[in-house]
């Protein structure tokens, strides 16, 4: 399936505010992607992932292999811009309920994905990831991940995230009243291209149903978990832990327990955590506005002082524009000085289509609002924004209540902030004889990297898109 041309509005930049760090305007693409076989209720867009030219996007309600047994998509960007399916993925021993797709993280030649629901080895949801291997032409299950002291209705796979060699599972536990501690299950690949259990995580003060696990990231040796049900500022206000890897040992050891400086219950600080170097982003996207408006949503930042300690910096809020049950910090990803946050709304009855705030650094003035977007086709009620992730170039943005195909069927949306450069099939840089030579030896088929416009054939249009950039080099 190709991806769609939408249009994203709402694009503005703040005002008083210069974007530094990325060229915010304005935006190269707006691709809505969609799966090649939508059917009611799949959920496409559930949990989004990316990485330079591919991305993977979980469909965890997928009825594939009965009800709820999940999928998830791998699309590739061709030299246009434009995004093309590359493959279906599911596990060999997919089962119904078992949510694969729930949770999805790519990594560089490989990709994790969680089934949070899979019963394993005759214990009730306990969970499972599964490794997944590109070798060039499609992606092959390599691995499923089973830790030795994986239990019932530890729920594993209902967060993933992968950096590097590392790959990070969370095991948050099934409910409120199944008295199950959370966990988080760090795996390391070798060189031959195997992932090895390496570590089980565990908070230093755990307590059962906190949730610890509820959500991931990783950078390197750092590890940041969410528990969003931890009741120490009162029920559900939560907390976060940051794990950091010792050289010398190779051990993982906790080293600061994270709350919100205004902590308050029900606030589920922790439902969603992302890491970039000595920077942390943690979200409580049910924190009430002081106004009296609920369920606003607030994410806060944390960085990493000169003596390792780890310091709260500022609470990111939608401002002039929080509504009640916006949930904004419902899903957040930050690189450098970027940062994403997710506000798909709860209001009822829904009257949003969902929206992404977008915020930059400023040395001068700190973290500041510059772009909110939303999606031009939206309608009330699609989720955009429940889930988003960004690789410091593209950003991809989940909509799984999303209606274009079938009724909640879902949808993701591809924005670029780099200039695509068109008509450089062979990635050399420079449009030229090579790329010609490409383009006409498949000239009437469907080629990823020679149809220029997207329209799914090379034909003489991509011809006279390349004749027209012909001798260019690349920005």
């Amino acid at each position: 399936m190709l991806a769609i041309k939408v249009g994203i509005v709402g694009a503005a930049v703040a005002a008083g505010v210069t974007p530094a760090a990325l060229a915010l305007s304005p935006l190269v693409d707006d691709l809505k992607i969609v799966a090649s076989d939508p059917v009611i209720g799949d959920e496409f867009g559930s949990e989004v992932s990316i990485l330079g030219a591919r991305s993977v996007i979980g469909a965890p309600r997928d009825n594939i292999f009965g009800a709820n047994s999940g999928s998830a998509y791998v699309f590739v960007k061709g030299p246009s811009g434009f995004w093309y399916e590359e493959q279906k993925i599911t596990p060999t021993n997919a089962t119904s309920s078992a949510n694969f797709g729930a949770s999805v993280g790519m990594g560089d030649g490989f990709l994790v994905v969680g089934a949070p629901v899979q019963p394993v080895d005759g214990m009730f949801r306990a969970g499972t990831a599964y490794i997944f291997a590109f070798d060039g032409t499609s992606w092959t299950q390599s691995q499923q991940l089973i830790p030795n002291d994986l239990a019932e209705k530890d729920r594993m796979g209902s967060a993933v995230a992968m950096s590097g060699d590392v790959a990070v599972i969370g095991a948050p536990g099934d409910g409120f009243f199944d008295f199950v501690l959370g966990k988080v299950f760090v795996y390391r690949k070798d060189a031959q291209g195997l992932w090895k259990y390496e570590a089980t995580l565990t908070a230093s003060d755990a307590n059962n149903n906190d949730h610890f696990g509820t959500s991931v990231a990783v950078d390197g040796d750092r590890i940041v978990v969410g528990a969003d049900r931890n009741d120490d500022a009162g029920t559900s206000s939560g907390s976060a832990y940051v794990f950091e890897r010792q050289a010398t040992s190779g051990q993982w050891f906790e080293v600061a327990k994270l709350s919100a400086n205004d902590a308050s219950g029900s606030d589920q600080f922790g439902n969603d955590v992302s890491v970039s170097g000595d920077l942390l982003a943690v979200s409580a996207f049910r924190d009430d506005d002081e106004s009296g408006l609920v369920n606003t949503g607030a994410v806060y930042l944390y960085e990493r002082g000169t003596f390792g300690g780890w310091s709260q910096i500022q609470k990111l809020t939608a401002e002039e524009d929080m509504t009640e049950d916006e949930v904004f910090g419902s899903s957040i990803s930050i690189v450098g000085t970027t940062l994403f946050s997710g506000a798909p709304t709860e209001a009822s009855p829904l009257v949003s289509a969902g929206r992404v705030y977008v915020f930059e650094e400023s040395q001068a003035a700190g973290w500041q609002r510059a772009l909110t977007l939303t999606p031009s086709d939206g309608e009330a009620g699609d989720f955009f924004a429940d889930s988003v992730a960004f690789d410091g170039q593209r950003a991809i943005i989940g909509s799984r209540w999303d209606d274009t195909t079938e009724a909640n069927a879902g949808s993701a949306t591809v924005l670029s902030f780099v200039e695509e450069c068109v008509g450089d099939i062979n990635g050399d840089g420079t449009i030229d004889t090579a790329d010609l030579g490409a383009l006409i030896s498949n000239f009437g088929q469907l080629s990823i990297q020679a149809d220029l416009n997207g329209d799914g054939i090379v034909d003489t249009a991509d011809l006279g898109l390349l004749i027209g950039v012909f001798g260019l080099d690349c920005p």
